[in-house]
């Protein structure tokens, strides 16, 4: 509640700090005009067209003048300087648009020794940054212009300036990357403020396994949020109301919760949470390691890897039609309906990211934050995965940290589209399933738990329906120990949760197929055909050995990337090295793949002792299941080498991940700390660097974060106890007695 209160209170006196100064000189040429236009554009839409999720207004945040050389085109060119005046310790500037590119520039002179200084680090982009720059100590005071220049006629050749302002010299600090941890931390607060409520509500009831509590306390908020999109596109006003009611419902249930002795303490609740926040810290540290003027949807789709797509900002576009009370049909491009893609990163950004915004925050921010957060819960999925495991609290945190410096788990965490959300909530619901093997558990209750988060991750992104169609023969080998009633039930649950939405897609905002028809049919160009006529189309237009190579190709992108390049690594490979990691999967695995050697002998002995060994017998089931998901991935998707992982199940891959992991630690200590040890260089040498096509100055800001989230990390793990099934004391090379059954305790000993 005091962090609530201090986010609200806080920037609007810190912004108060700065002030204007007042008596400028303004000396303009050309087109740079006061108060002009500004196109409010990301670039992927048409040249000066704003997109939703942007702010609405084109004058800069803290109001006051500006100048811009927009003006209806990038071919406007001129010049605009403010002064002279007195240098202060700190100045401060609205400034949007391109400062970097040929021809244009903004900096400001010491008209007595008639230095310059670079005002920004980079192109800021269509969104105004709000830059805090502190001058050297012998220009205080001395008399300074401030210059910008537009000689640019390039798509991206226009800027626009506010008035300067004079900060106090400790006010330096405020800046875009204190903004942007500020919103960060501003959608934390209202996510676990939900959490909160949530886990209280489930603490003790039956059908949900202790490790997989907080798991699916985040996957009730995600229930919440799926039903404030429904509330929001019936009434803004309503979903309004309601989104702060369920803030005062869950502060209400959080003060009583705080007032009594709970299990709050409990580290199976504690742990997973703490390590989502350290890790997610660690992420947005090295996600604005390098700048951070521009917007973060912007940063993460060019941080790592150059100009991913807009995918990350159509769920805050969704939301901000929603927020407007404005048809949401057309979101962008003329053909990307809102439809295209389920609703429940939409939903979240209305519950989290809403409130984080009305408080002062623009909506790129809070959105994005909202979106990482709910990426984060791949944390408590992995942590719901290895306690039904057996493992310890203690093994289990300590595999969640040496894993998360990892690729393909970072970038897609601080790339929100929510395909890292789907995984975990997927993930979750199999981990459900693999605990009804013990605990005469496998009543409809239980099974409509696993079913919500099943629905849930099929409502963040499609791509889950590879991973739950490879289930089913996973499910019908054991159908028989299991009522028709529990999956009656939770067939039920999953009609109750996905039909609207596809009354949404077919009624509301028709024709909602263009993923379909693209993975499944080979349709990459919108047209008016329905989707089994392209799919139909597709393979009767192809003869059988055409179809059977598609499907070899489909087969060997799994396996595809720069290898041989691994082990030369050169400076020059960087962004080959990200590419591989970013498409391939097993690439993606880094190191951790050499856990599929101890995997394939440990699933032997599971077989060979049929299932004697409760630890090895569900690891090789979740071996199975992404085996499965892989060749079920590669038979259905049509196009030549499409098996890329961005078009796939990430429960698959975040799974193979933890099982490469857990192998290694079942087979041997010493393996499991030199491949930890090798997966942190690889990562350091390819994913901490800058965009070899991007590189800015270091982030001082951003390289503490990091280093104190890696702290962090460790004192959380060191907070654990616990010793897992032996090296976690369990001698895996024996055969156990005939008839006995190794089950691990709840604390991992044997």
């Amino acid at each position: 509640m005091a962090g609530a209160g201090l986010f609200v209170l806080v920037p609007p006196a810190l912004d108060r700090t700065a002030h204007v100064i007042a008596g400028l000189d303004v000396r303009a040429t050309g087109q740079f005009v006061e108060h002009g236009e500004i196109p409010m554009n990301r670039g992927d839409a048409p040249d000066g067209e704003r997109q939703d999720g942007y702010p609405r207004s084109e004058e800069p945040p803290g109001g006051g003048r500006f100048w811009s050389s927009w003006n209806g085109s990038n071919a406007c060119r001129g010049e605009i300087a403010l002064g002279p005046f007195p240098a202060p310790g700190v100045i401060g500037l609205d400034v949007c648009g391109y400062t970097h590119v040929a021809g244009n520039g903004l900096c400001l002179e010491n008209t007595v020794t008639h230095g310059h200084l670079d005002l920004t680090e980079d192109n800021i982009g269509g969104n105004w940054c709000q830059v805090r720059q502190r001058l050297p100590p012998s220009w205080r005071g001395q008399p300074v212009v401030l210059h910008a220049v537009d000689d640019s006629s390039a798509y991206f050749g226009w800027m626009a300036v506010g008035e300067p302002r004079d900060a106090p010299a400790t006010m330096a600090w405020w800046n875009s990357f204190a903004r942007k941890l500020l919103g960060f931390a501003g959608a934390g607060i209202v996510l676990f403020l939900l959490y909160s409520a949530a886990s209280s509500l489930l603490r003790g009831r039956r059908e949900i396994p202790a490790a997989i509590v907080p798991l699916a306390s985040f996957a009730l908020v995600a229930l919440a949020a799926y039903g404030v999109f429904w509330v929001f596109f019936a009434s803004a006003l309503a979903g309004k109301v309601l989104v702060w009611a369920l803030l005062a419902g869950s502060a209400w249930i959080f003060a009583g919760t705080c007032a009594v002795p709970s299990t709050s303490c409990d580290p199976e609740h504690r742990i997973p949470v703490l390590l989502m926040a350290a890790i997610g810290c660690l992420y947005v540290g090295l996600l604005l390691l390098y700048g951070s003027d521009r917007t973060m949807s912007d940063i993460a789709s060019r941080r790592f890897i150059n100009n991913l797509a807009v995918d990350n900002e159509l769920p805050q576009m969704f939301a901000d039609r929603l927020i407007h009370g404005e048809d949401p049909r057309h979101l962008a491009f003329g053909w990307w309906l809102s439809s295209d893609r389920p609703p429940l990163q939409t939903g979240t950004d209305l519950l989290i990211a809403y409130p984080v915004a009305a408080a002062g925050e623009g909506l790129d921010t809070a959105a994005q934050s909202a979106g990482i957060w709910m990426q984060l819960i791949w944390v408590c999925a992995a942590w719901a995965w290895l306690r039904t495991l057996g493992m310890s609290t203690r093994a289990s945190a300590l595999v969640i940290a040496l894993i998360a410096p990892t690729g393909f788990l970072m970038l897609n965490t601080v790339y929100v589209w929510p395909k890292l959300l789907a995984g975990a909530l997927t993930l979750g619901a199999f981990s459900i399933w693999l605990s009804l093997r013990s605990g005469g558990r496998d009543g409809a209750r239980d099974f409509a738990a696993m079913s919500v988060l099943a629905s849930l991750g099929f409502l963040a992104q499609e791509g889950a329906a590879f991973s739950m169609l490879a289930w089913l023969p996973l499910a019908a080998v054991r159908a028989g120990q299991r009522r028709l009633a529990s999956w009656a039930a939770a067939a039920a649950v999953f009609a109750v949760l996905v039909l609207p939405w596809f009354a949404y897609q077919h009624y509301y905002n028709p024709p909602a197929n263009l993923l379909i028809k693209w993975h499944l049919g080979g349709a990459n160009i919108p047209d008016e055909r329905g989707t089994w006529e392209t799919i139909r189309s597709s393979y009767r237009s192809r003869d059988l050995a055409t179809l059977l190579r598609y499907r070899v190709e489909d087969f060997a992108a799994i396996l595809r990337g720069p290898w041989l390049d691994r082990l030369r690594f050169q400076d020059g490979d960087l962004a080959a090295q990200r590419n591989g990691q970013y498409f391939g999967v097993f690439f993606a695995l880094g190191p951790w793949i050499l856990g599929m050697i101890p995997l394939g002998a440990l699933s032997f002995l599971a077989w060979r002792n049929r299932g004697d060994r409760e630890t090895i017998a569900r690891l090789s089931t979740s071996a199975c299941w992404c085996l499965l998901t892989l060749a079920v991935w590669a038979a259905l998707m049509f196009l030549p080498g499409s098996t890329v992982i961005h078009q796939g199940s990430y429960a698959c891959v975040l799974l193979l991940l933890l099982c490469g992991a857990l192998a290694l630690w079942l087979a041997h200590p010493a393996a499991f700390i030199l491949v930890s040890a090798a997966a942190l260089v690889d990562f350091a040498r390819v994913w901490i660097l800058p965009n070899p096509t991007r590189i800015s100055p270091l982030h001082e800001g951003a390289a503490i974060v990091s280093v104190l989230s890696c702290a962090a990390l460790a004192a959380i793990v060191s907070m654990a106890k616990g010793q897992g099934p032996k090296w976690m004391r369990c001698k895996l090379a024996e055969d156990p007695e005939p008839g006995s059954q190794w089950t691990p305790r709840p604390d991992g000993q044997d």
